[in-house]
């Protein structure tokens, strides 16, 4: 292996390196990548370590889409409460503490991400309570 590959290789990510050991090519020097990776002390590169790198990245963006929904959250929380006006229904109730535990769902979704990383779709919950709501009435 060249100096010039070695410094390529050495430029790379971690995950451009994996993907590129995974390339079906005759170009591509796996075992440099391989040594380039344990060098950073990280294990060989498998479909395995993508997938769960995927579903890291997933996890990531669902928790930031919960997080960007607390904007409008905060207001529709404040009036939810305005529903029993249509009369004390299970629907109604249904729908108010769904959409006041939104907010502690997420609380709860980002302190739990890294113990136990499904935790992430807790606030399902609290839109599948607001969806369903109109269901009770």
């Amino acid at each position: 292996m060249t100096d010039s590959a070695s410094a390529y290789y050495r430029n790379l990510t971690a995950t451009q390196l994996r993907r590129l050991w995974l390339e079906p090519s005759d170009k591509v020097d796996k075992q440099a990548i391989e040594n380039e990776l344990l060098k950073r002390g990280l294990s060989d590169p498998t479909d395995r370590d993508l997938a769960a790198e995927r579903r890291e990245n997933f996890e990531r963006v669902l928790l930031t889409i919960w997080v960007v929904l607390l904007i409008p959250w905060l207001p529709v929380a404040c009036l939810s409460g305005m529903a029993f006006d249509a009369g004390n229904t299970a629907g109604v109730w249904l729908f108010v503490l769904s959409t006041w535990l939104y907010g502690p769902a997420v609380i709860v979704a980002i302190k739990l991400r890294t113990r136990f990383p499904r935790a992430v779709f807790l606030p399902i919950l609290s839109i599948a309570g607001v969806l369903l709501s109109g269901l009770f009435d």
